[in-house]
């Protein structure tokens, strides 16, 4: 496969080294080469400089393949459950979602998976209170990617090997509710 230039930043999208993504992960970046560093015997690496959490700086080489992941941030939608205890969504979710989070502790790659860890959370009571709360919505666009390391004939970059997703269509924004402490996502 021919390598590509450097990835160009997309709005509503960050990266992560693949080896990064965890239930707690370090916040994401514009472009897998905003990750490089240098280390202080001024060697090339990735990662973040003074960080005790795992994500400190680690040598690379020359043709060195790093895999990288990203997401896209695609909005937010309002899960209210009728009187039955159905989900309702607002506006409805694309097909391309795979993430959804509301903020704390539940996150999900489906709508429906999603709808049903909010109602055991918030029990049986929808007759009396209409219940609602918001989701963030992301797509994590396939598999982790893979990039060469070089520093030959220009600036330490990482080159793709993979093809890159296509930018996010359209963001998605859910209703204004005054009863949600309402979430913005990550810019």
């Amino acid at each position: 496969m021919t390598e590509n230039a450097p990835v160009q930043p997309v709005e509503r999208r960050r990266w992560w080294p693949h080896r990064y993504l965890d239930e707690s992960m370090p916040q994401g970046r514009d472009t897998p080469d905003a990750w490089l560093c240098r280390l202080d015997d001024g060697a090339h690496a990735f990662g973040i400089p003074d960080d005790s959490d795992g994500y400190g700086p680690k040598a690379i080489a020359e043709g060195e393949i790093i895999e990288f992941s990203a997401c896209d941030t695609l909005g937010s939608a309002l899960l209210t459950f009728d009187a039955d205890g159905e989900p309702i969504w607002q506006p409805e979710i694309p097909a391309h979602v795979d993430h959804l989070w509301d903020g704390g502790d539940i996150i999900s790659d489906s709508p429906v998976e999603f709808a049903e860890q909010v109602k055991d959370c918030i029990g049986a009571g929808f007759a009396e209170d209409e219940e609602r709360t918001l989701a963030m919505l992301s797509r994590w666009p396939g598999d982790a990617l893979r990039f060469r390391f070089t520093a030959l004939d220009g600036a330490p970059r990482f080159l793709p090997l993979d093809p890159i997703p296509e930018p996010p269509g359209d963001i998605i924004s859910a209703p204004a509710d005054p009863q949600l402490d309402l979430l913005t996502p990550e810019s």
